[in-house]
Order: structure tokens, then sequence, then C-alpha cells
């Protein structure tokens, strides 16, 4: 999650540019391998809810093409998106960037840490990052900070549609603000035609990617134990049992 609350990421054109920018350096692959481990156990996700769902879009193989997320990242499209960032807020690049990680958590210190690197290397030269416990993130990302990035996950429930706690509203607690979602969002809600719910789904998935509020990796199912002899429960829950 990005701190749109100030620069470098608020929500001018220089703060969206920045943060396109992170999201193209981004090395999902990296992310993912120190996380969780090898390929079985992330799948490749390009769209703005989770993958899976009876709900695809053009819009994933377009960020994909404009190389704003891809799964190595691109350090020269980064590079590129934080001089334009640069040239119209002078002095962005040398903003503090402070990822908060709590080191309590799953998944959300490695992506730190492998985050760390890759915003150094697209160019942004005072970038910190912060360890800390579940607890006290959540209580300074609640606040104005001081912090600029934020690592979490989210769990398959709160992505299974274009309505879901997933996909973001405009404006958020983080101080994103996109018009255009609230204005797609509500036709979504009472539209019933299939083709322009699907063109109304699409162009969420281009609005957030033109303006990301956070960055969706890819999804993950760390390895578990569960006991063999436990077979039928709790068959009515959202993750029962087999």
């Amino acid at each position: 999650a990005f701190n749109s609350r100030h620069l470098p990421f608020d929500s001018s054109e220089a703060g969206r540019l920045a943060r396109l920018a992170v999201s193209a350096a981004a090395p999902n692959d990296q992310i993912m391998q120190a996380a969780v481990g090898g390929p079985e156990f992330w799948t490749e996700c390009y769209l703005v809810v989770h993958c899976g769902t009876p709900w695809s879009s053009v819009a994933g193989q377009e960020v994909q093409d404009d190389l704003i997320k891809t799964k190595t990242g691109n350090l020269a499209k980064a590079r590129e998106l934080l001089d334009q960032a640069e040239a119209l807020s002078p002095g962005l690049k040398d903003l503090p960037v402070r990822i908060i990680a709590a080191s309590d958590m799953p998944f959300m210190p490695e992506a730190g840490l492998v985050m760390w690197e890759a915003i150094k290397d697209a160019g942004f030269t005072n970038v910190e990052l912060v360890s800390v416990d579940w607890a006290s993130r959540v209580a300074l990302t609640g606040s104005e900070g001081p912090w600029e990035v934020a690592t979490t996950w989210s769990n398959f429930a709160n992505g299974l549609n274009p309505l879901a706690p997933h996909m973001p509203s405009s404006p958020n607690n983080n101080g994103w603000v996109e018009p255009k979602v609230t204005e797609l969002r509500s036709q979504f809600l009472v539209e019933t035609d299939p083709v322009k719910l699907q063109q109304i789904y699409d162009d969420l998935n281009r609005a957030i990617n033109n303006n990301p509020l956070q960055l969706n990796h890819f999804m993950f199912s760390p390895p578990r134990g569960i006991r063999a002899d436990v077979k039928g429960f709790c068959i009515d829950c959202l993750f029962p049992i087999l």
C-alpha cells in the first residue's frame, strides 16, 4: 500500500507517476520466491481482483504490455517514469521512502526486503526498510506517518468479484483518489447486461492500473499441514476441509 497523503506518492500527477515507477520496478517473481518459495506455491495474476474467479479481463495483458506490472520487473520503464515524476516535482527522488513491514507476519518482511532493493534500483535515493510488529504496523499506517509504503496481503475471499473488499473505493483512508473508480463501481452495482458488466470491469482494472493505490503482487498458497484424518469439516464454511 502507498501513503498518498504526501509526496512522493500523493495524488498529484508526480505522485501518480512515482507510484507507477514502483509498480514497474517490482520483481514479482523474486518477491514470491523470497516469501513463499518455488512457483508451485504461487500463481501469476495481473488483475485487480483475484484470478481464478469468473472475472477475467483484457486489462491484465494490457498492464503487462505497458510494462507497468510484469513478472520480473522492468527497471528501464521504472526509471523513465520516475524521471517524469522528478521533472514535475524536483527533489522527489530524494524524499524519504519508508517501507513498513511487519516482521511477525508471513510474506510481509520478505516482500519488504525485495521491494526495498527494487525501489532503490529504480532511482529513489532515500529508502529505508522499517521492521515492526503487526500491531505497530496497523497503528502507524492508520495515520499520516511517518511512512510511505507498507507491505500486506489479502485472502482470496476478499477478491472474489469487482464489488468485494479487495476492489478499492475512492477516496480511501490512505489518501488515494480516483473518481473513475467510484463511478464505475456504482455502474457495476446496477448493471445487468453481461457485455456492459465486462466493459465496466475492464475499465475498473485500467483505471487502477493507471493510478495504483497499491501493488498487487501474485497469488500464493503456502505449504501447510492438515491432519489426514480430518475430513468433511466445516462444509458450509468459505474454506471447508473436504
